[in-house]
């Protein structure tokens, strides 16, 4: 014996709901793109950003060692 079919109106129903379904995870992983693309970009900012204070530090670090062994140097009236 086969199972006796499921109202139209129930089909429907449960069509509607996974379109909305659907609709909600279109509109999610829209949203998340969104954050990954505006990650993405402070990302390439702040590597920038430790790029230049990194060779910031190196170049004052370059100062302070000729400073140290300028300092350490006798001086000519001894």
């Amino acid at each position: 014996m086969s199972r006796p079919s499921p109202p139209a109106a129930m089909s429907e129903s449960r069509f509607i709901a996974l379109e909305i379904k659907l609709a909600e995870q279109e509109d999610t992983v829209r949203v998340l793109n969104e954050v990954v693309i505006a990650q993405a970009e402070q990302i390439e900012r702040l590597q920038a950003r430790y790029l230049q204070l990194a060779e910031r530090v190196s170049r004052l670090a370059e100062g302070a060692d000729r400073k140290a062994t300028a300092a350490e140097e006798v001086p000519p009236h001894y």
